[in-house]
């Protein structure tokens, strides 16, 4: 919708030209609205969208937080960078060794190489990524005005708006590395213009041309030597990098918490009803979802998410099921409540895990995670 109102604002198109993009935004608006509606009503008996807006708000960091956030990602992108480095600057490398007679020709483009890996190092590779993405939204604009499609000028402008609205909205939530995840996809699309516009600028050929004229046989070689190095050293470094690290740590501890509740003397006493245990678990979905999965007809048990203590509470809980309570890492105000009830509660285990960059970044800046990665699972037989 930005990217409409911009193209019609600036690009003054006419009505004949403006109407049928406009009818076409309001029937996807509508077939939208129609896919979710019956999400929409299935929510009306927990009291509607009201309770997931309100979910959602407590996310929000708004004006204040904007800066805060904005520098959280910058540091969670050059974490990232940094650990495969080494990956970014041997693909700047290959380029620059394709092509680098042409380059030391007089062309200008001698000095891609070390920028790009300068800023990669120091400044991360979304940092080049959004180099890239103003180079050829600049580029590809130019290009649209001289000849003047203007269709295709409506796709630069909605790419814009989906770059700025992103860049300007995503610091505003709390700063989850995911959430850039969007605003990459869009700066890869306009990255890959800038690829193209520099290439036309390093080389002066049209990339469109026969591939065998821009990639000379006798550089396949060396390339592929050089390739091959940089693929080898990449490997022997992925240890290094945190995008490779082990995430199955909950899907082991699940299977150990089952068999443990198993072995426990309240569920080897039996019931008098079907059911052979129900347990509780509070801030770990992760664990949950795997916890939900081992449920079978050989041991019958159910996992319930909890959002606060409450199960606690006198009567909350059939005492003919032995019942269980899992509270993970991020259960920080229900570890103090415990306190209140001490006299229900018998400690079983304490299962430690060491957590993956991937999950401490959501709460702590990169420099800080090193000092918060083993974490603890407490397991709690309700009486």
């Amino acid at each position: 919708g930005a990217g409409i109102g911009g193209w019609i604002v600036f690009e003054r198109v006419s009505k004949k030209q403006a109407i049928p993009v406009i009818v076409r935004f309001g029937l996807l608006l509508l077939l939208a609205v129609l896919l979710w509606s019956p999400c929409l009503f299935g929510l009306q008996q927990f009291g509607g969208y009201s309770a997931v807006a309100k979910n959602h708000a407590g996310y929000v960091v708004g004006w204040s937080g904007w800066w805060d956030g904005v520098a959280r990602h910058f540091l969670i992108q050059q974490h990232y960078s940094m650990s495969s480095f080494l990956a970014g600057a041997g693909a700047v490398v290959v380029l620059q060794m394709l092509f680098w007679p042409i380059t030391l020709t007089g062309r200008g483009g001698w000095w891609l190489a070390p920028a790009l890996i300068v800023t990669t190092f120091y400044y991360g590779d979304l940092t080049v990524l959004a180099m890239l993405a103003s180079i050829g939204l600049y580029n590809f604009k130019q290009e649209l005005n001289n000849s003047k499609e203007v269709y295709a000028t409506l796709g630069w402008w909605m790419l814009l708006a989906w770059i700025l609205g992103l860049l300007l909205t995503t610091p505003l939530y709390r700063p989850y590395p995911r959430l850039l995840c969007p605003l990459k996809i869009a700066l890869i699309m306009a990255g890959g213009m800038g690829i193209v516009a520099t290439l036309k600028t390093c080389i002066g050929a049209d990339p469109s041309q026969d591939i065998q004229k821009l990639f000379p046989i006798r550089k396949k070689v060396h390339t592929t030597i050089l390739v091959g190095m940089l693929l080898g050293l990449q490997i022997l470094m992925l240890n290094k990098n945190p995008s490779y690290q082990s995430r199955i740590a909950f899907e082991v501890m699940a299977k150990e918490i089952v068999s443990q509740i198993k072995s426990n003397e309240a569920v080897k006493a039996g019931t008098t009803v079907k059911l052979d245990a129900i347990i509780y678990i509070i801030a770990e979905p992760g664990l949950y979802y795997h916890l939900a999965s081992l449920e079978d007809g050989r041991f019958d048990f159910i996992t319930q998410p909890g959002s606060n203590l409450g199960m606690l509470a006198a009567g909350k809980i059939d005492p003919r099921v032995p019942t269980f309570l899992i509270l993970g890492p991020h259960a920080k105000e229900e570890r103090v409540q415990l306190e209140a009830f001490k006299q229900r509660l018998t400690h079983i285990n304490n299962y430690n895990y060491i957590a993956s960059d991937l999950v401490l970044l959501d709460d702590f800046p990169p420099s800080a995670i090193d000092h918060n990665r083993h974490l603890v699972v407490q397991l709690f037989h309700v009486k």
